[in-house]
């Protein structure tokens, strides 16, 4: 049996909304016979939950088959500056000082976002002569920079690239989730080979047992029995260009007036109550607000809906491709859907499953709700079905594991 450690800050169990790649494929891994742990905060990212109870560091926890090390990280934060990078680095000198207290690892997976937990697999792998696989979701520093939340040349920003050089020269590969990651990753002399594509996907046996199976929160239920449902789920976030949704709510509304057509948007992050101000001021009855839900209710929340909603900052930054979490969700849930933006794999347009319109068209957007409005019920079908067609081909969380396990 080996052992696996996956480091991902922000990791987070079935029970808690979020991102749960890490948890589905240790799973599957835990069935082909592989010891996995995943190492990650107690203290969930921009949320006021706390895993770890009072007076104590850590605490090791098996969650539906999965083995977790949950980390009390400090200081709490809220948007990200020091007090998020000393967040990160307090779950950077946890995992260097204390791994000996967990065992021996075969292979130890690090994952971004931050630098600084695939720094610590680095060099817990060093010293353990485990194998080191880095693991890219997320372009750091870059999307930092064309988000426009720090200058190029700022120290840390150079001192993060340093870091990042090091990850791609000395892992034993580099896993990244964007098709076209490689076109970044070239600049640092990687071979193209060292790099292998492993998507984002969706469990999509999990996913039907659990939208027959769980329930969801009463006020969501209510306002998904009422009229045509456009659902927005996940983080409220830049980068997820909420307004583009909240104005072509405007838009929307003039025609198909609620409770014909409502919007909903189930999630938290910093853009939450600037959008609700929007939607406010612009007096917009047809726009609903909810708190995140677990993410084991997702699957019952989007196939109650009648489409559902995406879209993307026009950020250069998206050439090297996307792998939204939520899209794998939507498309798995048969249901069409209306996305926004320029990335290099636009999921909508491939699989057929829905209208895609470009980066911060809101009239566009609109016009694409509406007409799936007007069409009938077989044609959305048909649509939806051909998400979750795609979906259970190319990003199904067993085929996935599969191929992470052949790097092994």
């Amino acid at each position: 049996m080996k052992n696996v450690w996956i480091l991902n800050h922000h990791a987070v169990p079935p029970n808690i909304g979020g991102g749960t790649r890490h948890h589905e494929l240790s799973y599957y891994l835990n069935k082909k016979g592989y010891k996995t742990t995943i190492f990650c905060s107690g203290n969930v990212h921009r949320r006021e939950i706390d895993l770890i109870p009072p007076g104590v560091t850590y605490k090791e926890e098996n969650c539906y088959g999965v083995d977790y090390v949950f980390i009390k990280t400090k200081p709490a934060y809220g948007e990200n500056g020091v007090k998020r990078v000393l967040n990160m680095l307090s779950y950077y000198c946890f995992m260097v000082r204390n791994y000996r207290r967990f065992g021996t690892p075969d292979i130890v997976i690090g994952s971004s976002v931050h630098p600084f937990a695939i720094e610590a697999a680095r060099v817990i792998a060093r010293e353990t002569g485990a194998k080191f696989f880095c693991e890219i979701r997320d372009l750091w520093p870059e999307t930092l920079v064309q988000m426009g939340q720090i200058s190029r040349y700022h120290p840390i920003v150079l001192f993060f690239k340093r870091m990042e050089k090091r990850f791609y020269q000395t892992a034993e590969k580099i896993i990244v989730l964007m098709p076209n990651a490689y076109e970044y990753i070239k600049r640092y002399n990687i071979p193209a080979e060292k790099v292998v594509y492993i998507p984002n996907g969706v469990d999509a046996a999990g996913f039907d047992r659990l939208k027959e199976t769980k329930t969801i929160p009463p006020a969501i239920e209510g306002a998904l029995g009422k009229g045509f449902c456009c659902v927005y789920i996940g983080a409220h976030g830049v980068a997820n260009s909420l307004e583009t949704l909240i104005l072509s709510a405007e838009i929307v509304q003039k025609e198909a007036p609620a409770p014909a057509v409502t919007y909903i948007f189930i999630g938290d992050g910093p853009e939450k109550k600037p959008m609700q101000q929007m939607a406010e001021e612009r007096g917009l009855k047809n726009v609903l607000f909810f708190d995140p839900v677990k993410k084991e209710e997702v699957p019952s929340i989007l196939s109650r809906a009648s489409i559902n909603l995406a879209a993307m900052k026009d950020l250069e930054l998206y050439k090297y491709g996307i792998s939204l979490n939520k899209l794998f969700d939507y498309m798995c849930s048969g249901k069409p859907v209306v996305f926004a933006g320029n990335v290099y794999n636009d999921l909508v347009k491939m699989s057929g499953c829905g209208i895609s319109v470009p980066a911060d068209d809101y009239r566009g957007f609109a016009g694409a709700i509406l007409k799936l409005y007007h069409m009938s019920q077989q044609e959305r079908a048909q649509l939806g079905g051909k998400g979750k067609a795609y979906v259970r081909e190319h990003h199904n969380m067993i085929k996935l594991t599969d191929r992470l396990e052949a790097l092994f």
